[in-house]
């Protein structure tokens, strides 16, 4: 999904790399964090390789990340 505004990925350029670490379950009172965490991954694709996952997960990609 790419938002308003964000420029395209130029295919073959090596991209920094952000792990990003969310409870995509997570319920809080008047807030939506799934949804506001997937809008802010949507803003940075565009100039960043993003992945998002668990942080109890957030080990399995460690080496990968780095």
């Amino acid at each position: 999904m790419m938002m308003r505004g964000a420029k395209p990925r130029k295919e073959g350029l090596s991209l920094k790399r952000i792990l990003y670490l969310t409870d995509l379950a997570y319920v809080a009172k008047g807030r939506d964090y799934a949804k506001e965490d997937i809008f802010i991954a949507d803003r940075l694709s565009p100039r960043y390789a993003v992945a998002m996952c668990h942080p109890r997960s957030a080990e399995a990609f460690e080496d990968a990340m780095c």
